[in-house]
């Protein structure tokens, strides 16, 4: 993962990485996280496979500083894609939870996968209706243990993209303190 930094204001990096499964892993150094939907979408569609895309940011509360502002909304998202699923986007299944501004919203399309757990969709607080060990369940449903280091490799590519030649990116130490990460720090959803 060190060769993705620095982060970039525009995804300037891919690292595919083969997983201890039948699954390949994709990521990239948007500063502000990000998703690849629309890539995992389309690379389904193109070659005839079920993908999947997780979304998995915390929530930091934002803060002014002297600067600007510091920290990021939150949000979980779990796309599992199929070739055959109607649509542009092909979603077989679609879960997102994110805060929106400081209001929680959740969106759930397409048909529920029998290893969900569907009861807290209907949770009258919102971010109620979806948590991370719901997305890491459904990942392990799938045979990805996506939050465990020891899934990936050891096989990777490294994808650098460029604009007129040039890498945009920020330093990694400025990104941590634009979102309010403090590193010493275990981050909790």
């Amino acid at each position: 993962m060190r060769h993705l930094q620095p982060p970039a204001g525009a995804p300037s990096k891919e690292l595919w990485i083969k997983t201890r499964s039948s699954w390949v892993a994709v990521f990239h150094n948007l500063e502000r996280g990000g998703d690849l939907i629309a890539p995992v979408s389309l690379l389904c569609e193109t070659i005839g496979c079920r993908g999947l895309a997780v979304t998995c940011h915390p929530n930091i509360a934002l803060r002014k500083e002297n600067d600007g502002w510091s920290g990021t909304y939150g949000g979980l998202g779990f796309a599992l894609f199929s070739p055959d699923s109607p649509g542009p986007m092909r979603y077989q299944r679609h879960i997102l939870l994110y805060n929106d501004g400081g209001k929680w919203k959740f969106l759930s399309e397409g048909s529920p996968q029998n290893f969900e757990h569907t009861e807290p969709y209907t949770s009258l607080r919102v971010r109620d209706r979806f948590s991370i060990d719901m997305l890491r369940d459904y990942c392990a449903a799938l045979g990805i243990r996506a939050f465990e280091s020891g899934f990936y490799g050891p096989n990777a590519m490294l994808i650098e993209h460029t604009k007129n030649g040039m890498p945009v990116a920020f330093p990694l130490d400025e990104v941590q303190r634009r979102l309010g990460i403090d590193r010493r720090k275990t981050l909790r959803f």
